[in-house]
This record gives C-alpha cells, structure tokens and sequence, in this order.
C-alpha cells in the first residue's frame, strides 16, 4: 500500500533515509515532511497495512510540464532490506508517475550498484548521461529517464 507521508512517520523515514542511503538528502526529506501533500517535494511511503510503520519511501521534485522543465526527479527511493522484491519500490514509482503532472521521471543512480541499476532498467529507465566522478568517494553517477505514458 503506498501512501502520502503523515508526521507521525517522521521518525521511521528519517531512519530509513540515514541506513539504507549512501547519499541521502536530509533537507529535502524535511521541507517534505513540513508540507505533507501531494505537492513537490513529494512524499509517499510503502506500508504492509494501512496502520503500520513505513517500510520504504519515495522523494520526488515534481517540475511540471514546461518544455524548460526536466519532469520529476526523483532524488530518494528506499525499501527496508527484508521487504525488497516484493514490489515496493515498483509501486512507488509508479504512484510517483500517477501523482506527477511532468512527462518524464529522471533519478540518479550509482554506476557500481548494480542491484539498483537492474531495477531501473526492469522499470523501463534508460540512461541519458554518465557523469564521471558525481560520487564523493569518485564512483561515476548515471542519469537515468523513463517516460510517463499517459493512461
């Protein structure tokens, strides 16, 4: 079940955002949790049932449609380790593509991981740039962009 963020999830994102990222975004993961609306930044998080603790997150930019605009991006996307491969990350994705008014989700992505890079490529993303050395520890990052396809 996916669903907006609520305050009450604060402190179990925070957590799932400081263990599972190498390069986490704690500012944007605020100003979300301020403004908990389907507005940008948007929020939304994996639950097993409508009444438990998250247990993985999305957190995207919405830019809208302009042809100035570079869609969505989406900046964090995280599942608690013994919940992968069960289609949260998928779902949040999609409920990310649903919610967006962009034509396109961008996202980055670590060149060395290769579970994350598989994943994106299961979700149809397809790389658009290589950036040498984008990664503090000098590991190149790749822009990745997947097409919204209007229902």
């Amino acid at each position: 079940m996916i669903r907006s963020i609520q305050p009450d999830d604060r402190g179990r994102v925070v957590s799932l955002q400081q263990s599972l990222l190498s390069s986490p975004w704690p500012a944007l993961l605020e100003l979300a949790l301020e403004q908990p609306t389907d507005e940008s930044p948007l929020c939304l998080v994996a639950v097993a049932s409508e009444h438990s603790a998250p247990i993985g997150y999305v957190l995207a930019i919405d830019g809208g449609r302009d042809d100035d605009d570079t869609g969505c991006y989406v900046a964090e996307i995280a599942v608690e380790p013994s919940h992968r491969r069960d289609g949260h990350a998928t779902a949040l994705l999609k409920a990310v593509a649903t919610r967006t008014v962009a034509n396109e989700l961008t996202l980055s992505a670590r060149a060395d991981d290769e579970a994350a890079l598989a994943f994106y490529r299961a979700n149809d993303f397809e790389l658009v740039e290589r950036k040498p050395n984008e990664y503090d520890d000098e590991v190149d990052g790749l822009l990745l962009k997947k097409q919204i396809v209007s229902p």
